[in-house]
């Protein structure tokens, strides 16, 4: 009897852990991914160009395309996991300081942008039309693209950089890998079940440009090491920044030398 109900119990036991991995696995778009459909429309107030790009995969991705100036410098800006470009006022007016143009788009499922997230490589793809815009449409010339990233977005930046000829490549705030990040919070699942890798450490060695690392020791979310095996990994030229405070407001804690910091940067190699 004892023998049975063992095996009962072992078999039951089994079907409870299948079937929490199989949830996880399912949910990993949901765990990843903080899409946002709920779009602020006083961002209009900021005068940038609607747009909307086809990708190859016939998905419609939304975009915004702001122009300060007469010059071609352009910064293709990739954000986080949360919210939309809506949400992100701040950063087209830190490159407004910069003296940079800026494109911004939401990944599928963002904000206006259709479609929904179903594999790595869609990512990649939203990232590719935007850096086709640009160079396509507006003729813009790759030598006056930085391609910058924050946090998820480091991801598609890195990815992007690999790929296409550019100015500079900014990283912020960003992780070596997706893997690395389920170590830390899913660390009692097989690497296996993660339908997403973006393993940014293994492509950043591809860069070609200058490279620019910001993080904060402070950051909550996405653990300093993070950074470090991303410049660790990286070719020269390269520089490190490092913030002050959490994940979500380092870049305001630290605007000044910030601001600083991204301008020394920028003028080492082109201004």
């Amino acid at each position: 009897m004892f023998k049975y109900l063992l095996i009962r119990f072992s078999i039951i036991a089994v079907i409870i852990t299948l079937a929490f991995y199989a949830t996880l696995y399912l949910m990993q778009e949901q765990i990843i991914f903080l899409v946002s459909k709920d779009y602020d429309e006083r961002i209009n107030r900021l005068g940038a160009l609607d747009v909307y790009l086809n990708t190859e995969d016939d998905v419609v991705i939304h975009g915004l395309d702001y122009v300060v100036s007469s010059s071609s410098d352009y910064v293709v800006f990739f954000h986080g996991n949360g919210g939309n470009i809506s949400g992100r006022v701040w950063q087209f007016l830190f490159n407004e300081r910069l003296g940079l143009n800026t494109l911004m788009i939401d990944y599928r499922g963002y904000g206006k942008s259709e479609g929904k997230i179903k594999k790595e490589e869609n990512l990649y793809l939203d990232a590719k039309v935007a850096w086709e815009y640009l160079v396509e449409e507006k003729k813009i010339d790759p030598s006056d693209i930085i391609i910058w990233g924050r946090s998820l977005g480091g991801a598609m930046a890195i990815d992007l950089a690999t790929k296409v000829d550019n100015k500079a490549l900014i990283v912020e705030s960003s992780y070596s890998s997706i893997l690395n990040m389920k170590r830390k919070y899913y660390h009692y699942v097989p690497d296996f079940f993660a339908k997403y890798k973006m393993k940014s450490d293994e492509k950043i060695g591809k860069v070609n440009s200058p490279v620019l690392i910001i993080h904060s020791r402070e950051d909550e979310m996405i653990d300093f090491e993070n950074a470090e095996r991303l410049f660790e990994m990286a070719e020269e030229p390269k520089t490190f920044f490092e913030l002050k405070g959490g994940h979500n407001e380092g870049m305001f804690l630290s605007e000044e030398e910030y601001f600083e910091e991204v301008s020394r940067f920028l003028a080492s190699y082109f201004f």
